[in-house]
């Protein structure tokens, strides 16, 4: 007879932290709720058409006009995702700020009650009502304010320049025939347009400029693609506008490191674990002789230990390993944080309390 060990060996402290953290880190990508989508697997967006008109002050009026087929299926209404922050080239320690207001969402056709959240540098729209099922295809009309949207004298073209992410990346329905107008206090001196997932791909139409007005026309595009669109203004055009930059967290900022010195730390991690493994596959290690691994002598003394090989096959554990949350152990498992590692969770702390 046998019993399991005891408190006296318990799993490090620090080690439990880790997988802690792991859990909470997957569990909360496996719940977080999905983007810029409606209720049916088969919508889209038909038309998407955009007006942005550049204020003195250097933020933008946007008027977004588009129309949303419900597909096969009735849902309530269309989720968008309008970004509000953007990457800064050559500056990974800052995102640039457009902070989003004032939004407005109207139909001829459909409920046009507005849900705003924020999450992820976007702000997320729900349009329609819950109780009100839909089908076929609505128009509908959103507008709002970006602030400090213009970025004066712009690295690289010197220009005072309107670089935006017209969509976002976070849509998860097809948007087809997408149009962008531009309108500028002044005449427009320089244009861009690119699309795709990282924005690196040339839009469908070159864009042009006449004027004070720029038109962009980047044809269709699939889930997850997106649409940046630049309009240049003589330096000078904004005098009063300073960017508004905030923190971006990198491994770099938070634990003070960079590739450079991460290079050499990784190759000694790599170097100790080999040479760890290497030593308990040429030494062993010791366990109680005649009892399973994690175990010890029921009765008695604790018994003669033997050195241990770490070759052949691994003898089995009936339980499961002490001071492991039931929720981890499934995560581990699977590597899937599912609704039965959740529900392990919950009842496994009700249990101590």
């Amino acid at each position: 007879m046998n019993r399991t060990s005891g408190p006296a060996s318990p799993l490090p402290a620090r080690t439990l932290r880790v997988l802690a953290a792991i859990v909470i880190a997957v569990m909360a990508l496996a719940l977080s709720p999905t983007l810029a989508h409606a209720d049916s697997d088969d919508d889209e967006i038909t038309r998407y058409d955009v007006h942005a008109t550049i204020q003195p002050d250097g933020s933008v009026e946007v008027e977004l006009d588009f129309d949303f087929d419900f597909g096969r299926d009735e849902g309530h209404g269309p989720y968008l995702s309008l970004p509000e922050r953007m990457a800064i080239p050559d500056d990974p320690d800052h995102w640039r700020s457009l902070p989003i207001s004032d939004i407005t969402a109207s139909s001829e056709t459909a409920p046009a009650d507005l849900e705003i959240d924020r999450e992820g540098g976007a702000v997320l729209i729900r349009i329609g009502n819950e109780d009100v099922d839909l089908e076929g295809t609505h128009r509908y009309r959103v507008s709002y304010r970006m602030g400090a949207a213009v970025n004066p004298e712009a690295p690289g073209s010197g220009l005072d320049e309107f670089s935006w992410n017209a969509v976002g990346t976070e849509w998860e329905i097809p948007l087809r025939n997408i149009q962008v107008t531009v309108e500028a206090p002044v005449g427009i001196e320089r244009v861009g347009c690119s699309t795709g997932r990282g924005f690196d791909d040339p839009c469908a139409t070159e864009p042009t400029a006449s004027g004070t007005v720029a038109q962009f026309a980047a044809g269709d595009l699939e889930p997850g693609q997106g649409l940046q669109v630049v309009a240049g203004m003589p330096a000078g055009t904004f005098p009063e506008l300073t960017p508004i930059l905030t923190e971006r967290y990198t491994a770099g900022r938070v634990l003070g490191v960079s590739p450079q010195s991460l290079a050499p730390a990784g190759l000694v991690a790599v170097g100790g674990a080999a040479a760890a493994v290497a030593l308990v596959r040429r030494r062993g290690h010791r366990q109680f002789a005649d009892v399973p691994p994690g175990h010890v002598p029921d009765t008695g003394p604790l018994g003669r230990a033997k050195q241990v090989r770490a070759t052949g096959e691994i003898p089995l554990r009936a339980e499961p390993p002490q001071d492991v949350a039931p929720g981890l152990v499934g995560v581990l498992d699977d590597m899937v944080a599912g609704g039965d590692d959740v529900t392990a969770t919950i009842i496994d702390l009700a249990v101590r309390g």
